[in-house]
């Protein structure tokens, strides 16, 4: 149970990062195309944000996963340079 609840707190804090209130979503992939992310294939599940393909992954889960720590390592980057 502890480990869900940290997760609930990672996600929510994620998602309140002003990066990830930009457009961003998960979707399937529906064709073979090599992305600045990887390599995808057909059928993959695919992360976008406003930096294009940012995850890759097997799962809905997966994918939405790896966008959200996408999205909140822009958020981080994009603070800490205008902090200087």
């Amino acid at each position: 149970m502890t480990r869900l609840r940290g997760c609930r707190k990672n996600i929510a804090a994620m998602t309140a990062s002003p990066s990830a209130r930009g457009r961003s979503g998960v979707t399937r992939a529906v064709r073979d195309s090599m992305t600045d992310a990887g390599p995808v294939r057909e059928g993959d599940w695919i992360g976008l944000s406003r930096d294009g393909i940012v995850a890759i992954a097997d799962s809905v889960v997966g994918a939405f996963v790896c966008l959200l720590a996408a999205c909140h390592r822009t958020s981080t980057s994009s603070s800490r340079s205008s902090r200087g």
